[in-house]
């Protein structure tokens, strides 16, 4: 039988991919906006944190960047890795899996 699954991305529509969680079943909006809070406030607030120590100490802030950017890219070698479940879905409880 054919699940329907609830796809929350453009780019999972394109690529025809639906989030799920443990059960199979598409994820709780709870889940879905967990798993997008992982993925991108860890970059959005130090950035903003970066923004505002530009006035004061550049050299700090170029450091505080780096630092910052080598984390989420290793992140992101670590999703090309395990394709099938990044760090953000074993932190959210959550599967990409084909519709």
């Amino acid at each position: 039988m054919h699940k329907s699954y609830v796809i929350d991305t453009t780019s999972h529509a394109i690529f025809r991919l639906a989030v799920v969680n443990a059960k199979g079943e598409p994820a709780a909006i709870s889940h879905l906006l967990r798993r997008w809070a992982i993925v991108w406030l860890p970059l959005f607030f130090p950035m903003l944190f970066v923004a505002l120590l530009i006035k004061r100490a550049e050299g700090i802030a170029f450091i505080c960047a780096l630092v910052v950017f080598v984390l989420w890219i290793s992140t992101a070698v670590y999703a090309v890795i395990v394709p099938n479940r990044g760090l953000h879905d074993r932190l959210a409880g959550t599967w990409v899996v084909r519709c």
